[in-house]
């Protein structure tokens, strides 16, 4: 565990508690190092309306990528790469062994996995690795990519490769699930082919911009999955997110944003402020040579925001509400340890993954 990140998550939790913004310490930065992708999901959404292959923006060439790992360096050693795809850099793979040579000790990857054999230099330089992966239908999970047909088996097969490579090369591997309407069947089989092979399971809801598509709110299928993966974390099964987390998600209940627990990089250099929802942009951190300055552009120009009752993704949420309320880390640990003591809940967390008979 980071003790920059423990340290920056006790002073979030103060500064909440203190009634004062808690923007400036955030917990982990993301870098968003292109909007390009290869696929072209139906949900994929950049907050604004437009996936991310309609919305792009220049790209710093690797030297600016780096020196932007620098800046962040000083005040922060846990460091996400996303995009789009970041695998479609030519430079992915010196830009991932920049982050650790400069030291970061966490360093995440956020990838579709289509090209994950072909860039197979990256996970010599990663602590995790989170795979977008929605279906087990092939056909189905093609269309939802509006990829062309094999797509799926590919990412699949690649999962696979990368479940016997982390051993090797000692990183986590977890699949992350878009839960819309028409999966909500598949959700179960990935779950269980997640569990069944030691990988961290991570599903959330999709969103229309800010709010949850219309069809999952009060769906009877979607509750019952969410009750049944509700059911699989309570038993200890490796489910990213808390229970309250999904709980939230179920219901799509109101919860108090903190949306600076993650700071975001634009591809150009630009710090979104406060979200990626939003689309605020604070300053440069290349120009300011400081991510904190960057974010106090960003609140003198917008101010902190005040959100209604949206944006149900598991990265605002979740870390939103182990800042308000820090127990929810015991109870999570809890949860883990029951499934790492004797084995009973990861295999009960297998069996709930099986749908009902009424699905």
């Amino acid at each position: 565990m980071s003790f920059v990140l423990l340290r920056n998550y006790a002073k979030m939790v103060l500064e909440y508690w203190a009634g004062r913004p808690p923007i400036f310490s955030p917990m982990l930065t993301s870098v968003y190092l292109t909007h390009r992708c290869n696929l072209n999901c139906v949900y994929c959404d950049d907050g604004s309306g437009n996936s991310f292959p309609e919305h792009l923006l220049p790209e710093l060439d690797t030297a600016g990528i780096v020196e932007i790992l620098r800046i962040v360096r000083k005040d922060h050693d846990v460091i996400s790469f996303t995009g789009g795809e970041p695998s479609v850099r030519d430079d992915i793979v010196e830009i991932l062994a920049a982050a650790r040579k400069l030291g970061f000790k966490d360093i995440m990857l956020n990838t579709n996995a289509v090209l994950a054999r072909e860039k197979s230099g990256m996970f010599d330089y990663v602590d995790t690795v989170m795979v977008s992966f929605d279906s087990l239908n092939e056909e189905f999970s093609d269309r939802l990519w509006r990829a062309p047909a094999g797509t799926t088996a590919t990412v699949r097969k690649n999962i696979e490769w990368l479940s016997g490579l982390r051993r090797e090369k000692k990183f986590k591997l977890a699949v992350n699930t878009v839960i819309v309407p028409e999966n909500i069947a598949g959700v179960y089989e990935v779950m269980d082919f997640c569990l069944s092979r030691g990988i961290t399971f991570i599903p959330g809801p999709a969103m229309d911009r800010f709010y949850p598509f219309p069809s999952l709110a009060g769906n009877p299928a979607y509750i019952r999955l969410m009750n049944r993966i509700i059911e699989a974390k309570k038993n200890g099964d490796d489910i990213l997110g808390t229970v309250q987390c999904f709980t939230h998600e179920r219901d799509f209940s109101k919860f108090d944003c903190v949306p600076l627990t993650v700071a975001r990089i634009q591809p150009n250099g630009d710090v979104l402020f406060p979200c990626n929802r939003l689309r605020q942009i604070g300053g440069n951190i290349l120009e300011t040579g400081s991510l904190k300055e960057a974010i106090r552009i960003g609140y003198k120009r917008h101010g902190y925001p005040r959100c209604d009752n949206r944006c149900h993704l598991i990265c605002y949420l979740d870390l939103s509400l182990i800042v308000r309320n820090p127990l929810l880390c015991l109870f999570d640990g809890f949860h883990r340890a029951r499934g790492f003591f004797g084995g009973a809940g990861r295999s009960a967390g297998r069996s709930a993954g099986r749908p009902p008979h009424s699905q």
